[in-house]
């Protein structure tokens, strides 16, 4: 009779694969990745077949039914400890009497021909028909006939059975937290439970949050919803199961984290690292050795999500294989997300935890729970936030475009930014130039948008002076022009264009440079002589100024513009006589005289020494050399327009 109810419950759990997928976040109506842990191809080869509970792949041939997959999933290798995890995960408990042997066990694993690993699939001889206990609601189980038995799992994991070849599964560091004492109480016989029905205890089952390492599973292929999660919470509601609660595990350790350095090697805060509960657990069993079948155990470093899910890193810095996942994982720091303003989204723990410690909120996704972020971001439309999605490497990014493209559909404003440059994380960034990556991270926004000029076309006509006329009108444009050359011979061209009164000229210099400027300088037509109030070159005038060497020359050059424009006086050009001011306050008066050309929209001549060339050629519009022939009769002007064309004059000296 045992064995009838056996085969009973035996092929009303092999009826619940699909549930068991739908929980790993697969869709079983639909193609997969392949879940042999030795085909590495990630194509959708594998698909479920419900006339014999199975998945198929068509590409390597391997077919499972529900107790290999778990056996693939929880590293399980004997079929009767295959068997109680299943009944485990949907009929909870097992009974402690009338266990069956683990031979009565492997006899009905051999006769479905459900696994093989790469060989043809074996198929049953006959068809089981459906239980009567089945219910429509494949959670409500209350009048069912199937007996209850005792748990089949064994202290010792036995050898492999013979012609199979067992691999270790992708995700053998994920450990149920259910495993039963083999101390069953014998006293409960099997005549004291109800025959007619099963009892199902509820027990809490440990969600994985990934498809057994598969990162193809991310969005269900071809469906309309646009955010399909990964985690069975989400995605089908109908086979929920209780979460298992960490909060105690993870209080301890906790409590230990003093006795590791590991966070502050990181750069972490104290602060960081008491508000996100980080931990240290000395002796984490990190799953088995899949040579020498003994136990691989960490010291680790601890971060957790919620009470329900955390992450270790092996601390050892030798180890290639770092990271180990419990629990229901979606978004690190997800209290974050109901706060306004910026908020960077990371890929990685310690990244987010970086940010916050430099007192920016960040939250990390862990690997396929961008739904569960998009989804977490709809529910709180109300806040007015901003993301600022830190790229990672190329392997991220599929899901850095999806996360984009999923915020941008919801509304949400969200920018793409590198912040570890130079270095290749924001950890390292963080440990190795933190005020740098602080001040990035402060000007922000500036950075992001910074733009560069464009080449425009420059229609704009430029007046040059390129011949004794030119010089005697000065009609210069907005900009910045430069006379080099000795003091004495700048004093007689500026005598020259105020003897010729072809245009109103105004002189910042000193008192003694003026006075030598006009010397000489008279008016001796009949009219000026029979005039009452007689001026001298009326035409020309001067601003005294007692310094020319420091910015205070800039400040009456700007206070005499404005005044001369408020009273009307339009038509008139500006020169500043700086041919006795020293290299190094030249270095510094020569650029800001351009700018104030430019704000002021007024040309301005300056009269600089000869040794000034190179550094008013950078500045200035035009620079103009002049020197006095040896004879001195003529005075020889050299300069260049913006084309580099040659503009060469000369006049007579007036000697």
């Amino acid at each position: 009779m045992l064995d009838t109810d056996l085969e009973r419950t035996r092929e009303y759990l092999r009826t619940r694969l699909p549930d068991y997928l739908r929980s790993r976040g697969i869709n079983p109506d639909r193609p997969f990745n392949c879940l042999n842990p030795a085909h590495q191809d990630h194509q959708a080869s594998m698909s479920y077949s419900q006339h014999n509970y199975t998945v198929h792949c068509y590409a390597c041939n391997a077919t499972y039914d529900i107790f290999t997959l778990a056996g693939l999933e929880y590293g399980l290798a004997d079929p009767a400890a295959q068997f109680n995890k299943v009944y485990e995960l949907f009929l909870g408990s097992a009974p402690k009497t009338q266990q069956p042997s683990s031979a009565a066990a492997r006899s009905l694993y051999d006769t479905t021909g459900a696994a093989t690993f790469g060989a043809a699939r074996i198929e049953p001889t006959f068809e089981m028909k459906r239980p009567a206990y089945e219910s429509s609601n494949d959670r409500s189980m209350a009048q069912s006939s199937a007996p209850h038995f005792s748990p089949l799992y064994q202290n010792a994991q036995p050898p492999l059975r013979p012609g199979s070849e067992y691999h270790e599964p992708r995700m053998s560091g994920l450990q149920s937290p259910f495993a039963k004492s083999a101390d069953n109480d014998s006293s409960a016989s099997f005549a004291s439970q109800p025959p007619a029905s099963l009892q199902p205890q509820p027990q809490p089952l440990q969600p994985t949050g990934a498809v057994f390492g598969i990162p193809g599973n991310i969005f269900r292929q071809g469906g309309g919803s646009s955010f399909i999660s990964s985690s069975n919470e989400r995605a089908y509601p109908e086979a929920q199961e209780t979460q298992y609660n960490y909060a105690e595990q993870l209080r301890q350790m906790a409590e230990k984290v003093g006795r590791t350095e590991y966070f502050h090697q990181h750069g972490i805060s104290d602060e960081v690292i008491s508000r996100f509960r980080l931990g240290f657990d000395e002796s984490f069993p990190a799953g088995t050795d899949a040579h020498t079948g003994e136990q691989i155990i960490w010291r680790a470093a601890v971060i957790p999500y919620s009470d329900f899910g955390y992450v270790v890193r092996n601390i050892d810095p030798k180890s290639k294989d770092k990271v180990r996942k419990r629990g229901t994982l979606g978004v690190f720091n997800d209290k974050a997300l109901e706060q306004n303003g910026a908020i960077f989204i990371t890929f990685d723990e310690i990244e987010a935890l970086s940010l916050e410690t430099l007192g920016f909120k960040a939250i990390s996704i862990a690997p396929n729970a961008v739904n569960v972020l998009l989804e977490r971001v709809e529910q709180s439309k109300g806040a007015e936030r901003i993301f600022y999605i830190c790229a990672a490497g190329e392997d991220l990014t599929d899901e850095i475009n999806a996360l984009s493209a999923g915020l941008y559909k919801l509304n949400v404003p969200s920018k793409k930014v590198s912040l570890s440059y130079p270095y290749a994380s924001l950890n390292s960034a963080l440990c190795l130039d933190s005020a740098g990556l602080k001040w990035r991270l402060s000007h922000l926004e500036e950075l992001l948008t910074f733009t560069l000029t464009p080449v425009t076309p420059d229609e704009e006509e430029y007046s040059f002076i390129e011949n004794p006329a030119t010089l005697s009108k000065l009609d210069l444009s907005p900009y910045l022009y430069c006379l080099c050359g000795r003091p004495h011979v700048l004093r007689r061209v500026m005598y020259l264009i105020m003897q010729e009164r072809l245009c109103r000229l105004v002189t910042v210099t000193t008192a003694m440079n003026w006075k030598f400027m006009c010397r000489n300088l008279a008016d001796t037509s009949p009219e000026a002589a029979s005039a009452v109030n007689y001026e001298c070159c009326p035409n020309a005038k001067a601003v005294i100024t007692d310094d020319l060497s420091s910015e205070k020359i800039l400040d009456t050059v700007r206070y005499t513009l404005n005044a001369l424009r408020l009273q009307s006086e339009g038509s008139f050009a500006m020169a500043v006589d700086l041919s006795t001011v020293n290299a190094q306050a030249l270095s510094t008066l020569i650029p800001k005289f351009a700018a104030l050309c430019t704000e002021l929209q007024s040309g301005l001549l300056l009269l600089t020494p000869e040794s000034s060339r190179e550094l008013c050629e950078s500045a200035a519009l035009q620079t103009i050399c002049v020197e006095q022939s040896e004879d001195g009769s003529e005075l020889n002007f050299n300069s260049a327009d913006l084309n580099c064309r040659r503009l060469n004059f000369s006049r007579y000296a007036g000697l």
